[in-house]
């Protein structure tokens, strides 16, 4: 037995809920993962992600789920979270546990009476500039009239811009 001596109407009464993250680009790390079975019957991975400075989101893998296209995301999924590791073999979800990356992170809206929840769109290196992005700055046109690089010092004046 555990005394206790608690006052409830000590204790200010809760929100109810949990912040959600604002959608974007957050350093994390996946902390645990565990397989796990679906109301269907299907197993799944299921990754607690904590995310530095905040709280955890939750992101399930469907690896062994009957659904090919279902699948198919899960194995992208396991693969940006190799890559963002520098792994090219994961032979144990131990692999993938406390080790830094980025998470893209969104909010799903909640449906049948479930509030909104975040949700991880995609992970990547910490550091990693977006494929896309890069593949777009070395196919853009340089027009030739573009101004030099650099932009030439502003003229020397006696006093501070401020206080002309």
């Amino acid at each position: 037995m555990v005394a206790l001596n608690f006052d409830a109407t000590a204790v200010p009464e809760s929100t109810g809920g949990f912040e959600l993250l604002q959608p974007g680009e957050y350093r994390a790390e996946i902390v645990a993962a565990e397989t796990k079975v679906s109301k269907k019957g299907h197993t799944y991975m299921e990754l607690q992600v904590k995310v530095e400075g905040s709280g955890s989101v939750w992101d399930n893998l469907n690896l062994w789920n009957p659904n090919p296209s279902a699948v198919e995301v899960a194995n992208d999924r396991l693969k940006q979270i190799a890559r963002a590791l520098n792994m090219t073999h994961v032979a144990d979800s131990d692999d993938i546990l406390l080790k830094p990356l980025m998470v893209k992170v969104n909010i799903e809206a909640g449906t049948n009476g479930y509030s909104d929840k975040n949700i991880i769109v995609s992970y990547s290196a910490i550091g990693a500039v977006a494929a896309p992005a890069m593949a777009q700055l070395a196919q853009a046109p340089v027009p030739p009239s573009a101004p030099p690089a650099t932009a030439a010092p502003a003229p020397a004046t006696s006093s501070p811009p401020w206080q002309s």
